[in-house]
């Protein structure tokens, strides 16, 4: 609307201005067809009739021409085929900006016409109108003949010119300004910008690159070189590339670094004089460097050898000698004329002689004759006795002593052993092997003794040594073992059944004492271990029943299995801190020992360690772990115990019938109790359990019936104490004592095996939570007469032998036809039971064993109320030939709370198959319905 408003203004003002113009150019002397000059530079275009085609000056009804040809149509003049161009350049295209040295010199302030603002283009025509709008840079085309001008739409910025004021255009003065630098990569730009605002860019070419040489590189004997290239130091572009030059080849120099043997390959090293790199190549061995081994001729004493060779590098044996036999003696007048030996007596009669597999030469094995004085003789039948075998003359306890000939090498196990009326022996030195045990139990030994030029062996204070080994192979009551230092450790049974041994001291040089070195030395009454020996061998002192006093060095770390096993007559023992482990048996029934010290450093004790011992009080050190199955038991005299702190685990049976135990204390460590670790310690009147107890075995409290209180200690997350009783959260009663109340509120399960075994309370009532008895739960509770079940009972079981020796099963009153029943269970039938027997309605269970043994029991019914049978029930019942089950299907069978089996009782068609079945398949499983 408004650009309507701005068409019909400006159409009037032009019909206005026309008449005004023509007056002022005749008052002026100016020609209506001359283009005004404003003396500024500042072309004013005067507009014609507006009533008429848009014309020039001179003919306003002609086409517009140039201001030197007014008349002539556009293109025509010198360029009659151009486009009309600027006031300035009529042959300039249109639109194209005037040369820098003629700007266009925008109105004065005082014109009446406004130029259009840069972004406010003129108002193409409408859509009749021919004329063609221009482009955005390009002035305006004149309109065609007959073609009227259109006036500006509303939004045009042409402004309106003021009364009397001609419209003037304006000529655009541009000046110019790089605004983005041309590089090798990419044109640059100048941008040409008018004083009244308008702009255009044109591009800049781009730059030449900027070349960098890129410098050869030598090539080496471990890098590729390169050739010579270019590059562009501002784009980086590869100009010339340059290309890889190969590696040269490396120059090795040889050198020897290991010279070879007739033992091993050289080796020759090559190195590059210009990288340093190397490889090696062997060299062969060189030859053996040969030394004849001269022949030695055998005599009648000697075993004589062939030539032989070796190596005088490296020793190997190239040609290996053989031994020749020695050659028989020349006896003459009982006199050997080459060796001057007297010509010898038979072997002794009962010698056995075993040839060998390659009859070469003799072994005595056996020796079936009764002398007294025995001699094995260097040769027999022509051929070498080189050894005595195995047990040869074991138990030969007449033998009193025994020469052996200069040509046997070996003398095997136990060989002498237990010829206990032996008091000398000399060993030839031609041997060079004795096993374990040759002289074991030779308690009548007095001499040992070994030939000068024994290489393997020597004799040193009656004790036979292994002179590479330094180890005591035998002794004997006179024995006295060396100081030198000759001897490091005292062999297996070394000095086994010295029985007449009475003392002995240990050097310091001794570092270990082997398994049995003094078993049975009965008449040895005192040790004392060095510190140098870090371990005493199993049963190293077993039996020795006259010791009283041993002393164990600070160096042992370890007490072998049985080290003192039935040492009877030790009545204390120090344990020193070095040492960690205690073996099984370590201290068996050593019965007179009392005082006991064990070290801080001691990690275990083994099974047995203590059982059976004197022992009245122990403290189990801090750095104890474990405690080893049945360590203390029957120890009696044992009144008190105090666990350390970092005990983990009581194993089974460990303090089992320790009979004068009063006090225990269970330390917060201990998170495992063993099965009747504390069995039948029948004084026990208090006990602790402590918080880290998560596991607790079978009978671990039972038979401990002067038990009288109970308590736990505050954070167990597995056991808690109510009615004096220790309850499993899994609300199983595990102990009660004599002054226990199974409580309604505990909402008790089940009473565990020997949970109250041997307790002295008169009456107990069960509550009927409970579903089952464990295995002698009540057992020698003798003064128990009366068992109460609540009405709505739930029990389903009764373990074996779980009231058995109560006033209850022991009063005759109480047996109803030689069957004992508890609230609705059978629990127990005697031997005399005869015929057959029908179990009476209303029997929940059958306890475990209850008809075993019951010989005579013939055929037995069993009604439908009852739910469960106890393993056993009828084990050994040999004259069971009928059973039958009014119920019988549902039955399943238990070894263990995770494991079942379904049994198809129903499935038996004769009473007698499952008589069999209980006797027999069924009686290791705890019987249930389902």
């Amino acid at each position: 609307m408004k650009r309507k408003i701005w068409t019909v203004l400006l159409t009037m003002l032009l019909a206005l201005c026309v008449p005004l113009g023509l007056a002022a150019c005749d008052l002026f002397g100016g020609d209506a067809g001359e283009s005004g000059d404003n003396g500024d530079d500042t072309t004013i275009v005067t507009p014609g009739d507006p009533d008429d085609e848009p014309g020039t000056p001179g003919d306003p009804d002609d086409e517009p021409g140039t201001p030197e040809n007014p008349d002539e149509e556009p293109g025509m003049g010198e360029n009659p085929g151009e486009e009309p161009g600027t006031p300035e350049n009529p042959d300039g295209e249109p639109g194209t900006p005037p040369e820098e040295d003629d700007p266009v010199t925008p109105p004065e302030e005082d014109d009446p016409v406004t130029p259009p603002e840069e972004d406010d283009p003129v108002t193409p025509p409408e859509e009749d109108d021919p004329v063609t709008p221009p482009e955005e840079d390009d002035p305006v085309t004149p309109p065609e003949d007959d073609d009227p001008v259109t006036p500006p739409e509303d939004d045009d910025p042409v402004t309106p010119p003021e009364d009397d004021d001609p419209v003037t255009p304006h000529e655009h003065t541009y000046t110019s300004a790089v605004t983005k630098e041309p590089t090798c990569t990419q044109e640059g730009e100048m941008t040409y910008t008018c004083t009244c605002g308008d702009s255009y860019t044109e591009p800049i070419a781009m730059t030449a690159h900027t070349e960098v040489i890129d410098e050869v590189v030598a090539p080496s004997c471990t890098k590729t070189g390169l050739t010579e290239g270019k590059h562009c130091s501002v784009c980086g572009e590869v100009l010339v590339a340059q290309e890889v030059v190969p590696t040269i080849a490396h120059n090795y120099v040889g050198k020897e670094t290991k010279k070879p043997t007739c033992e091993q390959e050289g080796e020759m090293t090559y190195t590059c004089t210009a990288c340093g790199g190397s490889y090696t190549e062997s060299i062969p061995m060189s030859a053996h460097t040969e030394v004849i081994d001269k022949a030695v001729a055998p005599s009648c004493t000697k075993t004589g050898l062939t030539e032989g060779k070796h190596c005088s590098v490296c020793g190997e044996v190239l040609v290996a000698q053989e031994v020749v036999p020695t050659i028989a003696h020349n006896y003459v007048d009982g006199v050997c004329t080459m060796c001057g030996a007297p010509e010898p007596k038979p072997p002794t009669e009962g010698l056995v002689f075993t040839l060998s597999a390659d009859q070469t030469q003799y072994s005595v094995t056996d020796y079936t004759g009764t002398a007294t004085e025995v001699y094995i003789p260097t040769v027999y039948e022509g051929l070498p006795v080189t050894s005595i075998e195995r047990y040869a003359f074991y138990d030969c306890d007449s033998l009193t002593s025994i020469t052996i000939g200069n040509s046997v090498t070996s003398i095997g196990n136990g060989a002498f052993e237990n010829c206990s009326r032996l008091t000398s022996i000399t060993i030839p030195d031609s041997v060079t092997s004795i096993e374990n045990e040759a002289f074991s139990g030779c308690s009548g030994l007095t001499s040992i003794t070994v030939a000068r030029g024994n290489s393997v062996y020597h004799s040193a204070g009656n004790c036979l040594i292994e002179t590479e080994s330094k180890t005591l192979i035998a002794g004997c009551k006179n024995s006295v073992i060396p100081t030198d230092g000759s001897v490091t450790s005292i062999g297996y049974l070394a000095f086994y059944s010295c029985t007449d041994l009475t003392s002995i001291t240990i050097p310091d040089s001794v570092t270990s004492i082997g398994s049995g070195a003094f078993a049975y030395c009965r008449n040895l009454t005192s040790i004392e271990i060095p510190d140098g020996v870090t371990s005493i061998g199993g049963s190293a002192f077993q039996d020795c029943d006259s010791l009283e006093s041993v002393t164990i060095g600070n160096g042992v770390t370890s007490v072998g299995d049985g080290a003192f096993y039935d040492c009877d007559s030790l009545t204390s023992i120090t344990i020193g801190d070095s040492v960690k482990s205690i073996g099984g048996q370590a201290f068996y029934n050593c019965s007179n020992l009392t005082r006991l010290t064990i070290g801080k450093s001691v990690t275990s004790i083994g099974f047995q360690a203590f059982s059976g011992c004197g022992l009245t009080s122990i403290t189990i050190s801090d750095s104890v772990t474990s405690i080893g199955g049945f360590a203390f038991y029957n120890c009696r005299s044992l009144t008190n115990v105090v666990i350390g702190d970092s005990v983990t685990s009581v194993e089974g049976s460990a303090f089992y019938n320790c009979r004068s135990l009063t006090n225990v204390i269970i330390g917060d460590s201990v998170k495992s109790i063993g099965g009747f670790a504390f069995y039948n310690c029948s004084n026990l009147t208090r006990l602790t359990i402590g918080k880290s107890v998560t596991n607790i075995g079978d009978g671990v409290f039972g038979g401990c019936n002067s038990l009288t209180n109970i308590t736990v200690a505050s954070g167990n997350s597995v056991y808690w104490m109510e009615g004096n009783c220790l309850v499993e959260y899994g609300r199983t009663l595990i102990v009660g004592c004599k002054n226990s109340v199974i409580t309604i509120s505990s909402d008790i399960a089940s009473i565990g095996d020997y949970a109250f075994e041997g307790c002295s309370f008169t009456n107990i009532t069960i509550p009927d939570s409970v579903t089952s008895i464990g295995d002698r739960a009540f057992q020698n509770c003798s003064n128990l007469i009366g068992v109460t079940f609540g009405e709505n009972s739930r029990l389903t079981r009764i373990g074996e032998s779980a009231f058995y020796n109560t006033a209850y099963y022991n009063d005759e009153s109480n047996w109803e036809n030689d069957v004992l029943y508890i609230g609705d269970h059978l629990v127990a039938a005697r031997d005399t039971l005869s015929g057959g027997y029908v179990v009476k309605q209303g029997t929940k269970s059958i306890a475990r064993s209850a008809f075993r043994n019951c010989r005579d029991l013939v055929n037995i019914t069993i009604p439908e109320s009852v739910t469960g049978i106890g393993r056993n029930a009828f084990a050994n019942c040999a004259s069971l030939e009928s059973a039958t089950f009014e119920d019988p299907e549902g039955w399943r069978g238990t070894r263990s709370p995770m494991s079942s089996v379904e049994f198809g009782i129903y499935t038996f068609p004769y009473p007698t198959s499952v008589a069999y079945s209980l006797r027999n398949d069924y009686s290791i499983y705890d019987l249930y319905k389902r």
